[in-house]
């Protein structure tokens, strides 16, 4: 299991991060206080290339994004 932290200091892109993350994992907990468009697309990517049931994403979708769905 490889548990990561990440910080909210908001100037720092967490993508290419949480890409590689994602790219070898075999099951995904994800609990997102704030999450962007981008961070939906990722989540998105991670649901469509593994098997159902191998992700539990919780998040809150920023209003100023606008209406999102995983």
């Amino acid at each position: 299991m490889n548990l990561q932290f990440f910080d909210s200091y908001t100037y720092r892109t967490l993508e290419p991060d949480l890409q590689s993350l994602m790219l070898g994992a075999r099951r995904l907990d994800a609990a997102v206080a704030l999450v962007t468009r981008s961070g939906v697309a990722l989540l998105r990517q991670y649901l469509k290339t593994h098997r159902p049931g191998s992700a539990r994403p919780v998040a809150s979708v920023l209003p100023s994004a606008g209406p999102c769905e995983i």
